[in-house]
């Protein structure tokens, strides 16, 4: 089955895209995925343009699947997405309830509705034709005509497999490092970290705005401890991950990155699965203000580790790395 139009349009710019994204070192710091399709880690920033080629060549093997995975992972307004399900999902009722009705089984392709719900949408078309819907003219107009003998059961499990969420999604790699220090050397981050953890979007921009014009009003009038720490926390929502160091002993530390809306449990799976002995008792402590840190599902936002924060391990005996991790470990001065 070839690429329709918007196909080849979709594939040629994500594979432009893709060749033009220079793929860093290990060493570099960037927010890294897992796609759930190939296995890949890759940066964050490309997931739009690796998923889209992913999919347009799961196309040709599993139409019905791509088609709404598409949907529902390469629309980025919610609303748009909802509107062409909704839009496909009477399309095909239609179809159903009306199986000896051709007025119910034909969509004219100029029509207004068609292109600006489902046709504009990425998949949109490509599901109705996923479906049985075949390209035909009539009386000089582009039609979507679905023909005699396409399954009801089968038009019933189109509705509710669109109607499902198909959404890709892609978990977020740790990207563990292993540094090796001196014993009371600090362990702090003296890099920049780089856009892939402070995104920006249309709503950061606007916070950013009322950020700067607060910070005069900050300057001119006392305030209470409570608003400052509410100011201190947009600040922090500027940020999408971080990147959290955590000493395991004198001579090794361990770093990984993690969502802000992660939870502390969630940095005590990752400590643990890096021991030798995964079933040790530990405590993570804070290394600016010596807060001891609960096991439980406070966020990285709400426990103030955004964007960078360095830890110590807490335990009553002596614990050490796996021998993987040690391997991967860099000398930093």
């Amino acid at each position: 089955m070839g690429l329709s139009a918007s196909q080849q349009a979709a594939a040629e710019a994500a594979a432009q895209q893709a060749s033009s994204s220079p793929t860093p070192p290990t060493s570099h710091l960037a927010v890294r995925v897992e796609c759930p399709l190939t296995g890949q880690i890759i940066r964050e920033m490309d997931v739009t343009e690796h998923l889209t080629l992913q999919l347009l060549e799961l196309y040709d093997i599993s139409p019905l699947d791509a088609s709404a995975k598409m949907i529902h992972s390469l629309c980025p307004d919610p609303a748009v997405r909802d509107t062409c399900v909704t839009t496909i999902c009477k399309y095909l009722q239609n179809a159903i309830d009306h199986p000896g009705d051709e007025k119910f089984r034909k969509i004219r392709q100029g029509n207004k509705v068609f292109q600006e719900r489902v046709d504009s949408v990425l998949g949109g078309k490509d599901f109705l034709v996923a479906t049985g819907f075949q390209e035909t003219t009539l009386e000089d107009e582009s039609y979507l005509v679905l023909p005699d003998g396409v399954d009801e059961a089968f038009l019933e499990a189109a509705q509710a497999l669109i109607s499902s969420n198909q959404r890709v999604e892609f978990p977020l790699y740790r990207d563990p490092q292993v540094l090796r220090v001196g014993d009371g050397a600090s362990i702090a981050l003296r890099t920049e970290l780089p856009p892939d953890f402070y995104a920006i979007t249309l709503e950061d921009v606007k916070l950013q705005h009322k950020l700067n014009a607060a910070k005069m009003d900050e300057m001119l009038s006392l305030r209470t401890k409570a608003m400052r720490e509410a100011q201190a926390d947009k600040r922090k929502r500027i940020y999408r991950f971080c990147l959290l160091r955590v000493r395991i002993n004198a001579d090794y530390v361990l770093q990984g990155t993690f969502r802000v809306t992660d939870t502390l449990q969630a940095l005590y799976q990752f400590v643990s699965e890096a021991l030798a002995d995964e079933t040790v008792e530990f405590e993570l402590q804070t290394q600016h203000n010596r807060q001891r840190l609960p096991r439980d599902s406070t966020t990285m936002r709400k426990a103030d580790l955004v964007p960078t924060a360095s830890m110590a391990l807490i335990a009553p005996t002596p614990v050490d790395l796996k021998d993987t991790f040690k391997a991967m470990a860099q000398r930093v001065n």
